[in-house]
């Protein structure tokens, strides 16, 4: 028998403006696309910057989005699933924002740390457990309920599934 421990000791609220950080982001790595992941890093950096009155904005843009759309692709390529190696593409996200001053929002950060964290548990009740197929369609949703589509956002769900190269086990 196991006993599993469940520690619920991450909690946070995000505003609207983190929320919605938060469903870009992720949306754009769902849909396999590094570019748009970046440029909603760099765009959410920007604001944030603007709104503490710093005069700093992200440098060399084009190769922070470079490194993110890079390893997209690296992760598209590997044979093993994406969330056995999310740990190294935090750090790598987190190590090419430092490099190129895109201030990291702390809610994407957080967020992606409670998946890995959720998805650890998932799986140690249930290793057969596919959390794809609860996470993005949540994801998903929120995309549909900001831009008020509906065909369009289950068409790229059900290719998204479908199509399953980004094997989020």
């Amino acid at each position: 028998k196991k006993f599993i421990l469940f520690d619920v000791g991450i909690v946070a609220e995000y505003d609207e403006n983190d929320h919605q950080a938060i469903v870009d982001i992720l949306a754009a790595f769902i849909r396999k696309d590094g570019r748009r992941a970046g440029r909603c890093m760099i765009d959410d950096s920007n604001n944030r910057l603007r709104s503490l009155s710093a005069h700093e904005v992200a440098l060399s843009e084009e190769q922070f989005i470079e490194k993110i759309e890079n390893l997209t692709e690296h992760a598209r390529q590997q044979t093993v699933h994406v969330m056995k190696n999310l740990g190294y593409y935090i750090s790598y996200i987190c190590q090419s924002a430092a490099d190129h001053h895109v201030m990291m929002n702390p809610a994407f950060v957080s967020a992606a740390l409670a998946v890995k964290i959720q998805e650890g548990i998932a799986m140690a009740l249930d290793p057969t457990v596919q959390i794809k197929h609860v996470a993005i369609p949540i994801i998903i949703d929120c995309e549909r309920r900001k831009y008020g589509l509906t065909g369009v956002i289950s068409h790229w769900a059900k290719a998204l599934f479908q199509k399953d190269s980004f094997q989020f086990q």
